[in-house]
């Protein structure tokens, strides 16, 4: 999600990119976050904000995401030792496996900044968790 300005976000889902009212997001989500990324002046924010006016109605891009899987996975997935066999088989067959300076390898060298939460829901307690 993105926030547009006036009370508005952009979201892609599964049934395409749509922009809504934040009041909408925070009524029907359990937990809304907020970020922000220091140094985005107002003319940044206005081209990302007419970028993501453009994308509107545009399809979800199921395939793009899939294809960018393997450089989301942390390359220490390959290194924990109770993953299942078939998992460290495709690891060490070099399909998830992350070398030295591929995009996990890289650190971000502006994370974004916590600003707060919009709306947070605890978990119920389950019975087993006790009172």
């Amino acid at each position: 999600m993105l926030y547009l300005g006036d009370g508005q976000i952009a979201e892609a889902v599964g049934t395409g990119v749509r922009a809504r009212s934040l009041d909408e997001v925070v009524a029907e989500e359990q937990m809304v976050v907020a970020f922000r990324l220091p140094g985005v002046d107002a003319e940044h924010a206005e081209r990302l904000r007419t970028w993501s006016l453009a994308q509107m109605g545009r399809q979800y891009n199921t395939v793009g995401v899939m294809l960018t899987a393997p450089f989301v996975l942390d390359r220490r997935l390959c290194e924990l030792p109770l993953l299942p066999d078939a998992v460290r088989g495709f690891c060490m067959s070099g399909l998830l496996h992350m070398r030295e300076g591929d995009v996990p390898s890289v650190s971000a060298i502006k994370p974004l900044r916590y600003v707060g939460h919009l709306k947070y829901n605890p978990p119920p307690l389950l019975a087993a968790d006790g009172p």
